[in-house]
């Protein structure tokens, strides 16, 4: 019994069954559309609700089926039962003439040589009936599956992914060599047949499409092995069926059908079109063969290369008259119908075909009809010859004189034309609006007869150096005196035009006027020195009371009262905040110094482990018990640095060391040499390290770290070590990690 030939009737019917029981969740519906026969096949319910009045007939065809739905509905539904619809497995809402709302989803189905179109009517959402409780349970009946695999060749498997069982049907298993009971009905007893090379595309495909909430597809072609050991070709489709309210998959169906045979006869045909392909290969014209419609059925390989599409992409989005650039798109449609009209065998056009990357390019596309007996087209073979570059060409010779006229015209900049003595032979009208001339009073006038005095000289050298080097375009910045004897700034920007013997025969300037800019950076640049100024003053006038309180403050803690427990409380507490205020003053000064006169640097050869050694004995009494450990097992090491400078970069580094680690191990510094001669130091501390956050502005100036802002320090400190790093040729990084510690690094270049 040939079961794959059952007749359509009897095919729809058994198929409603099973699908009835796979939805019966309550105000969830399922009907069909046998597409060959126009019969629809419905669920007893469904079918009573769509009837308005008692009596009527019952629904068979589509005609039947609108005269229910509210006529402003009637176009999405008979989109929906087309069989080239592409709103598949999308909700599509609708309204009945009686009142009832639906959202309708379609399905594919394909058994034999029948096409059904699945609709599954929900009165709610879509999968807000089933209860993942309850689902755990469903009953995964092969009796079910049975009637369906009378009438199709393909293997179905429905897998309950709460439970991970998943029934496969005998015919699935007889696909692959196996009987019923020799095959355990578990998703890994067909995984492991698959290629694995091919594997992780299948779990891959099935991971979008869960991840897209079934809105992605599931397809997938992969090769398995047979039992005989032979390979087969496998089409695998499916898709999850029911989701849990958390969003995650609950059961998923779906069918495997094998492709062998279609892939062999596909690559025979390949082999046989190799020689026609070649040919196309290598040639440079894109060839596209397009149908009756303008859709195309086939594109040489070398779209790619050319508008950035590979074929693939193409035949997905198979209307070539919308590879055409928008404008273009009406008249070649114009022209080629004219050609079609006409019976034409041969015909052309010229149009933009747009790349991938949405630019687009000129072809000339030759055309190749190809007409049935009765005279209708059948094919058209498009040759597109790539001729953007002298389109472009050709176009732009066309447009130039319109362009630089407009440019010159309505541009902000002046455009002066001198001639080989260097006379005005041609100005732009703006020159009125900038310099107050009208064009005639300043043709014929040198070059020199707008340049105040004590620029004049300056400005000819250059033009004398400039011709004598030949340069074809120069620029300088200078003053220019307007008709009311203002000056005004402009940027000047040249091209010089030589004869054969090198002497200059027009000079072209763009003249654009900068003057406001220049005053605005004036003034910014003196606001800032005034800034820094002030700052400076008010530092060293700060710093001379801050000593004079910290040395009577001194006095004040040696005195007998002192020893009184509030009293020397109060004073530790002052002598705090005055080392505080100290380092505050000394570091602006610092900065100061830095922004308003420059830092310069004086290097010289430092021996670095004597240098580290005595700065930390220098350090030790401000340490209290806390100590620094100097790691390393070079002897002597030099490096080249101003001693001021790297002192003070390593003080700031081994102080917050101590600062930033209160309780924790002893802070390190460590010294080595590289393989490539370089010199390496590091300040360990296994502190409250920095958040990941604030390590990109750390050496900002008053920048500090969100964990900190409790223990005292001016944000000024590592903003002053970059700086010197910097003068000096150091590289510093840092690394930390919260509550483990930092790590600051001193790369020397070597000596």
């Amino acid at each position: 019994m040939h079961k794959h030939n059952e007749h359509p009737h009897h095919q729809g019917h058994a198929l409603l069954r099973l699908l009835n029981d796979m939805y019966s969740a309550p105000g969830q519906y399922v009907s069909l559309l046998c597409t060959n026969t126009g019969k629809h096949f419905w669920d007893t319910n469904l079918a009573e609700l769509f009837t308005a009045r008692h009596g009527e007939a019952e629904i068979t065809d589509t005609a039947a089926l609108l005269k229910q739905i509210k006529p402003e509905y009637s176009g999405k539904v008979q989109r929906l039962l087309s069989p080239a619809s592409t709103v598949h497995n999308k909700p599509v809402s609708i309204e009945l003439k009686n009142g009832l709302q639906f959202t309708v989803r379609s399905f594919r189905y394909q058994e034999g040589d029948t096409l059904f179109l699945i609709f599954v009517w929900g009165k709610t959402k879509w999968a807000s009936n089933y209860d993942a409780g309850q689902l755990a349970h469903y009953p995964m009946s092969s009796e079910l599956y049975e009637e369906l695999l009378e009438v199709s060749l393909a293997g179905f498997w429905d897998w309950n992914m709460a439970t991970n069982y998943e029934y496969l049907s005998p015919r699935f298993k007889a696909m692959f060599g196996y009987e019923d009971h020799e095959m355990e009905n578990h998703p890994s007893s067909w995984q492991k047949l698959i290629y694995p090379e091919d594997a992780e595309q299948v779990f891959a495909e099935f991971d979008k499409h869960v991840k897209s909430k079934g809105e992605y597809p599931f397809s997938v072609q992969a090769r398995y092995h047979h039992r005989n050991g032979e390979t087969i070709h496998i089409l695998c489709s499916g898709r999850v069926t029911v989701w849990g309210e958390d969003g995650s998959p609950l059961r998923a169906v779906g069918t495997h059908v094998d492709i062998t045979e279609q892939v062999r006869i596909k690559k025979a045909l390949e082999e046989a079109q190799i020689e026609y392909r070649n040919l196309i290969k290598y040639s440079s014209d894109i060839v596209v063969v397009t149908n009756e419609q303008g859709h195309i059925d086939w594109v040489s390989d070398n779209v790619e290369e050319q508008l950035g599409y590979t074929p693939d992409m193409v035949r997905q989005h198979t209307f070539f008259l919308n590879y055409l650039h928008p404008d273009d798109q009406k008249r070649v449609l114009a022209e080629v119908t004219s050609f079609v009209r006409r019976n034409a065998e041969e015909g052309g056009y010229t149009a933009r075909l747009m790349t991938r990357s949405g630019a687009a390019r000129w072809y000339e596309v030759f055309l190749h009809f190809f007409y049935n007996d009765e005279g209708q087209l059948e094919q058209v073979y498009n040759y597109c010859k790539d001729i953007h570059k002298a389109k472009i060409a050709s176009d732009a010779l066309v447009a130039q004189k319109e362009e630089y006229a407009n440019l010159i015209e309505y541009s902000a900049d002046i455009v002066v034309i001198y001639d080989s003595q260097f006379r005005i032979s041609w100005v732009s009208n703006n020159i009125e609006h900038r310099f107050g001339y009208k064009p005639e009073e300043v043709i014929g006038q040198y070059h020199s007869a707008f340049i105040p005095p004590q620029q004049e000289q300056e400005i000819v050298i250059l033009f004398q150096q400039w011709i004598k080097d030949r340069v074809e375009t120069a620029e300088y910045t200078g003053s220019f005196r307007l008709k009311s004897g203002e000056m005004r700034w402009f940027d000047v920007y040249l091209r010089f035009f030589y004869d054969d013997l090198g002497q200059p025969t027009k000079v072209i300037n763009y003249c654009k006027d900068i003057h406001e800019q220049r005053n605005a950076q004036q003034e910014r640049e003196a606001l800032n020195q005034l800034k820094a100024e002030f700052v400076s003053m008010a530092s060293h006038q700060f710093r001379t009371p801050m000593a004079v309180f910290a040395a009577n403050l001194e006095m004040l803690q040696g005195m007998e009262q002192a020893e009184d427990p509030l009293v020397k409380r109060i004073l530790n507490r002052m002598a705090t905040e005055s080392d505080r205020m100290i380092k505050l003053v000394d570091d602006v000064l610092l900065v100061s110094k830095m922004d308003t006169k420059g830092e310069t640097t004086d290097p010289e050869l430092v021996d670095l482990i004597p240098f580290v050694e005595k700065l930390i004995q220098q350090l030790k009494p401000g340490f209290g018990e806390r100590h620094i450990q100097l790691d390393t097992a070079l002897e002597y090491v030099t490096v080249k640095a101003d001693p001021t400078q790297l002192e003070h970069i390593l003080k700031n580094l081994i102080e917050n060391a101590i600062k930033y680690s209160p309780g924790a191990a002893d802070p390190v510094i460590a010294i080595w040499d590289t393989p490539s001669g370089e010199v390496q130091a590091t300040v360990t501390d296994f502190g409250m390290g920095i958040p990941e956050q604030n390590l990109e502005g750390l050496f900002q100036q008053f920048y500090r770290g969100d964990n900190v802002k409790n223990i005292v320090g001016t944000g000024l400190g590592l903003y002053v070590v970059k700086r010197f790093a910097e003068l000096n040729d150091i590289r510093v990084e840092v690394r930390s990690k919260l509550k483990q510690g930092t790590v600051f690094t001193l790369t020397f270049k070597p000596v």
